[in-house]
């Protein structure tokens, strides 16, 4: 057992600290590598265009590659239990790119150097991971840099 969860553990720090950048650069084909084909994404954040599973996560990566230029991310902690692995990871990098967010439109670079930390849970089978959910402070870190405003609005 203890070998199955190492293992589990490899196969999402492989995805964190390769992967991911690796799709961001223009090679989202390396993420079948690392996820089954029938993956489930439930961060809807992650469904760009409406693309969902997979498809979302791949078109997810290459909007952090437009976005956030000479970045490297790091899986700082990895817990796994059973057939579930969760990292708490690390993007550095600078903002340099245009791009678009689900929640405030597009984004203007701010050439300002970034840091994005999130946890993710994955479930591994079989050596894929077959499930996902991702949280991170991406909204707080766009707002650090300037590169969203906030302004707040009274209610009664």
């Amino acid at each position: 057992m203890a070998n199955d969860l190492q293992a589990n553990k490899e196969v999402v720090r492989g995805y964190v600290e390769h992967a991911f950048a690796e799709a961001a650069r223009g090679n989202p084909a390396v993420f079948d590598d690392y996820f089954a084909p029938h993956y489930i994404n439930h961060t809807a954040r992650h469904h760009a265009k409406n693309a969902q599973g997979l498809a979302g996560l791949k078109g997810y990566a290459q909007e952090v590659g437009r976005a956030t230029q000479d970045f490297t991310v790091k899986a700082d902690v990895l817990v796994a239990e059973g057939d579930m692995v969760t990292v708490h990871w690390t993007l550095r990098g600078s903002h340099g790119g245009q791009h678009q967010h689900k929640h405030v439109g597009e984004v203007q670079p701010t050439q300002r150097e970034l840091r994005v930390s999130g946890v993710a849970i994955f479930r591994v089978q079989d050596g894929k991971m077959t499930e996902g959910w991702n949280y991170d402070n991406v909204l707080d870190t766009l707002i650090e840099i300037g590169a969203i405003q906030v302004t707040a609005q009274g209610g009664a």
